[in-house]
């Protein structure tokens, strides 16, 4: 049976510019940043128009001008980006020109992010930190990570779900882009004014599209809150350290427990 392109082998990716040597390796660095961020297996190669024209591919990606001229078939994907330096643009199209190459299943991991002994001024700093990371893999824009902070000026420290841990989220419809999780823990614990649970040292942060998947998450992060997360996560030394401790949460998104 083959395997899945992008989980079970590498999609053969490459993005090309008019002479190989400019834009195409800006994007080049840009798509490969995503796949990362996605899980996704890929061998990204920048080339020039001319030469792209002889490469087996199964994704290429351009500005408007250079893959216009790749539509007739001949590369399964072509992704078409206005903004070779955004993310969150690159991440969408990719994903949107997997599904109509009916490869679909290989969009499905969520991303996860952290960072470690976080430096933190106020509550207001660490939620920020937290929600930042999901618009650097793509998954939220930057007014969703700014909701996140004016939800708990508005609402209060309700996201204070137990001691020393903060669940910062926003709605779907606030700019969350796809389903993401992210952690950052902090160098010096923060107040967030919460009469019980006060002060934070953990600040967790997810995003998702749609309501189904934003309660999936939510039922996943309880499960694993309850199974001792907040200390796993303080345990963390490295970013990875913390990465490996999200996935577990990431497992149970896709396999809920019952």
């Amino acid at each position: 049976m083959p395997g899945r392109k992008g989980v079970d082998e590498d999609l053969e990716v490459i993005t090309v510019c008019g002479v190989g040597m400019g834009t195409s390796l800006i994007m080049r660095m840009t798509a490969e940043e995503v796949f990362k961020a996605l899980g996704l297996r890929a061998h990204v190669l920048a080339t020039d128009v001319s030469s792209a024209r002889g490469m087996p591919a199964d994704m290429l990606i351009g500005q408007s001008m250079h893959t216009s001229e790749f539509v007739d078939g001949r590369v399964p994907i072509v992704v078409t980006v206005d903004n070779f330096i955004d993310k969150v643009e690159m991440r969408e199209k990719i994903l949107a020109g997997l599904s109509s190459a009916g490869w679909g299943d290989a969009q499905t991991p969520p991303t996860v992010g952290a960072r470690v002994h976080v430096t933190a001024g106020d509550w207001a700093d660490a939620v920020h930190a937290a929600a930042q990371l999901l618009v650097d893999t793509g998954a939220a824009t930057p007014a969703y990570a700014d909701r996140c902070v004016q939800i708990v000026r508005d609402q209060g420290p309700y996201i204070v779900a137990l001691p020393g841990v903060a669940l910062a989220h926003a709605r779907p419809e606030d700019g969350a882009r796809a389903v993401a999780l992210t952690a950052v823990t902090l160098a010096v614990p923060v107040r967030f004014g919460h009469a019980a649970n006060d002060p934070v040292d953990v600040v967790l942060a997810f995003a998702s599209p749609d309501h189904d998947a934003h309660a999936g998450m939510l039922s996943a992060l309880a499960h694993r809150l309850a199974d001792g997360l907040g200390d796993k996560l303080r345990a963390a030394t490295s970013n990875g350290d913390a990465v490996a401790v999200l996935n577990e949460v990431i497992e149970d998104v896709r396999t809920p427990v019952r």
